[in-house]
């Protein structure tokens, strides 16, 4: 394009340059040279200008992350891709740029986030019959080496994603979500599994023509309104059994501890009884009785009988009557 324009200006440029020298110019045999000399610098002007541009037009910049397909005017591709660098090329050629960067795909049920508007989340049907929607990003981008035959296949790559990576993933997607039920879909391990074998999938079927994906990332399974229900009830079910299994386990070691406790008890009174003999009695029965006695508040005491087990008698602490 741009050399055509360089072409039609380096015309133009040499029009005027003749029309000039032209005779017509003459008015009553002389020149009319004020329109002469703008009609020199006009042409001059267009001269140069059509230079430049066919000149600017054969050379050939490729940035970093890019790589670019020259077609001739004719319609023939050149079967080789230009990679980043200066190039000198044929001027009658036209040239397709491909982005080598590394880009995303995401269909999103969320309205701004994906590429198209709207609700764009892919629907998927399960092994088990259940229909859920999973929102999904692909990071993909153009092998250099594959540019030629890529655009032999699609053409011009404006729309290269609507039109082939896409349907590819679309595809993909719901022919892997047939291997597994919707409930495997929300567990870290299978989706996991499950992404790579998407991206797997994927590689086999675009590597081959010119594009290769780096990675899917499985963002969010939305479930059917039943089965989200279900899986909240079992949610509960499982921390009302916790709760319950808790308590269980709070009363039996309440219960051990107070057998443990019971069982000292009885030991230390095992141990005590066979410890109280008659001798050990009496000792006891006299120690109390003199502190009885010796106590301030007491004026009579009678004991039923005496530390031998005889007659019941009468004290009277000292100082008292």
């Amino acid at each position: 394009m741009i050399f055509l324009i360089g072409v039609v200006c380096l015309i133009l440029g040499i029009v005027f340059l003749l029309i000039k020298r032209s005779k017509s110019w003459r008015v009553e045999g002389e020149y009319i040279e004020a329109k002469r000399i703008k009609i020199n610098i006009l042409g001059w002007l267009f001269l140069i200008i059509g230079i430049i541009l066919m000149l600017g037009s054969s050379i050939l910049f490729v940035g970093s992350t890019e790589v670019k397909v020259l077609k001739y005017l004719t319609g023939q591709v050149i079967p080789h891709p230009y990679k980043p660098g200066v190039y000198v090329v044929n001027p009658f050629t036209i040239s397709y740029t491909y982005s080598t960067r590394l880009q995303e795909y995401t269909m999103s049920s969320a309205r701004e986030e994906g590429k198209r508007r709207g609700d764009d989340a892919i629907g998927l049907l399960c092994k088990d019959g259940l229909y859920v929607k999973a929102d999904v990003t692909v990071w993909w981008k153009v092998l250099p080496d594959s540019a030629v035959a890529l655009f032999l296949k699609i053409g011009d790559f404006s729309n290269l994603e609507e039109k082939f990576v896409r349907p590819a993933i679309r595809s993909v997607l719901r022919d892997i979500a047939t291997s597994y039920t919707a409930m495997d879909l929300t567990q870290k391990k299978f989706r996991e599994e499950f992404s790579k074998r998407v991206k797997d999938k994927l590689n086999d079927i675009l590597s081959g023509k010119g594009v290769v994906v780096e990675e899917v990332l499985l963002r969010d399974i939305k479930l059917p309104e039943q089965v989200k229900k279900a899986i909240e009830e079992k949610i509960v079910a499982i921390q009302e059994a916790e709760r319950m299994k808790y308590i269980l386990e709070k009363e039996k070691l309440e219960a051990d501890r107070k057998r443990v406790e019971a069982q000292g008890i009885r030991d230390a009174n095992k141990i005590i009884a066979t410890s109280l003999t008659r001798e050990y009695i009496s000792w006891y029965y006299v120690d109390m009785l003199k502190q009885l006695i010796k106590s301030p508040n007491n004026t009579i005491i009678i004991v039923p009988m005496d530390y031998r087990g005889l007659t019941p008698f009468i004290l009277t602490p000292p100082g008292k009557k």
